[in-house]
């Protein structure tokens, strides 16, 4: 019977597409495989206009696609073609879930099944890493709005001039480095202080409670960074390397670590007075395709990524992620505000920032 779908699937398609016995297979589970046979000729042109663009490019470049021996330039082989199929549909899932937000197959991790995704920017262990950090200093409360902020109903801390440029973490599992030097470098900022830019690499390679590229916590990186300084980025610039650099660490006289309660209320009236690190669960589509507007919704809930929030709208939080400028909106990103629950993408459910 399977057979017999198969030819009759064949039958329709036009005259020059017929399809190597071989490669016709399906080979993901996820695939639609019959509709993608009668789209195979479409796929195909729209994958050729792929291996062309500036996303494919930085994808082989940085390691995230690696391209079959066999393989033809500017040709697609038949596991890419159907990789591509299966995002599309990803994406149309996607625009239905989440309709402000812009979704493209324009990005390096268009070949990627979403699991592969997930493994790429979430290495083994980095979950329990965060999950087993010590709660911050000072024990959760509410926070209390200032009546004075009150007409603060929108904040954005990137244009006061209190948030560093975006970074790029590469092919290594150091978002919680980069989450909270970008605190700490806002949090400086807040207080007045010239905006300087710090070292991953130094959390990166001399924090040893945290695993470097195997992953760690913004908790414990900042209670690092409580005990022995940082260095400036310039004198040990990132190379995501485990090799401790030397340079003369400045003192950043961290008071304490705030940890927010898990809702709303508390991550915006927290944001007035700084940015914020939170972790988001972020292996699933809807940030493996990612190009703008305000995300609503994600497909999982496993906290895997660490963040800043360094703003708020009534209708979103401002985020800024450490995946390059050619991620989402320039390397930053919108998530929906969500009085209920623990927020899009899980994000009120773990939130603190450091108090200088």
């Amino acid at each position: 019977m399977w057979a017999i779908q198969v030819f009759a699937a064949l039958a329709t398609l036009v005259a020059g597409s017929a399809i190597d016995a071989v490669g016709a297979k399906p080979l993901h589970a996820g695939l639609n495989y019959h509709r993608y046979l009668e789209e195979r000729e479409q796929t195909k042109a729209e994958v050729e206009e792929y291996l062309k663009s500036s996303a494919f490019k930085f994808a082989v470049e940085n390691g995230i696609w690696s391209r079959n021996k066999e393989a033809r330039d500017g040709e697609p082989t038949e596991d890419e073609l159907q990789r591509f199929h299966m995002t599309k549909d990803a994406i149309k899932e996607l625009e239905r879930s989440n309709p402000d937000a812009e979704f493209s197959t324009e990005s390096p991790f268009t070949f990627l099944t979403v699991q592969e995704f997930a493994s790429k920017i979430t290495p083994a262990g980095l979950n329990e890493t965060i999950m087993a950090a010590p709660p911050a200093d000072t024990p959760v409360s509410p926070h209390q709005r200032d009546p004075s902020k009150n007409c603060q109903y929108e904040v954005d801390w990137n244009a006061k001039g209190c948030v560093s440029p975006i970074k790029n973490q590469g092919q290594c599992g150091s978002c919680w480095a980069f989450a909270a030097i970008a605190a700490i470098e806002s949090a400086q900022c807040v207080k007045g202080m010239p905006l300087r830019t710090y070292s991953e690499q130094q959390l990166m390679s001399c924090d040893r409670k945290n695993k470097g590229c195997q992953g760690g916590s913004p908790t414990l990186a900042m209670d690092y960074v409580k005990n022995n300084g940082l260095c400036a980025e310039s004198d040990a610039p990132y190379q995501g390397s485990e090799s401790c650099p030397t340079c003369t660490p400045t003192q950043i006289s961290i008071q304490t670590l705030r940890q927010l309660e898990q809702k709303d209320t508390a991550l915006a009236n927290a944001v007035r007075k700084q940015p914020v690190t939170v972790l988001v669960a972020s292996g699933n589509n809807a940030w493996k395709q990612y190009k703008g507007g305000i995300l609503s919704t994600c497909e999982t809930t496993r906290l895997d990524h660490a963040v800043l929030v360094y703003g708020f709208s009534a209708d979103a939080y401002l985020v800024k992620n450490s995946w390059g400028t050619w991620w989402g909106e320039k390397g930053f990103l919108r998530l929906r505000r969500n009085p209920e629950g623990m927020g899009t993408c899980n994000m009120y459910q773990s939130m603190m920032y450091p108090e200088l």
